[in-house]
């Protein structure tokens, strides 16, 4: 069993497979795609990475500025609460 974390507009391609010995029987056989963002309320780098890449597929272009405005300065923030030592 894995996790993946997927972003708007991915696909994986999934299989359930028995193992029995030397042989293997597929069970399921299947394809995901994220195209719904989900938002719980919690402003996240994830959530404006997805909101981004879905404003740019969907050329809301006024959208897509703010959410990048939002993402740097998340960005600078990071980047002044945490230094390399």
């Amino acid at each position: 069993v894995r996790q993946f974390m997927m972003f708007f507009g991915e696909r994986i391609t999934y299989e359930i497979v028995r193992e029995n010995g030397p042989t293997e029987e597929v069970l399921d056989k299947n394809e995901l795609s994220y195209q719904d963002i989900v938002e719980n309320g919690e402003l996240s780098r994830y959530l404006l990475l997805n909101r981004m890449q879905s404003d740019f597929v969907y050329q809301n272009d006024k959208e897509l500025l703010t959410t990048m405005k939002q993402y740097q300065s998340f960005d600078v923030a990071t980047e002044q609460l945490f230094t390399l030592l």
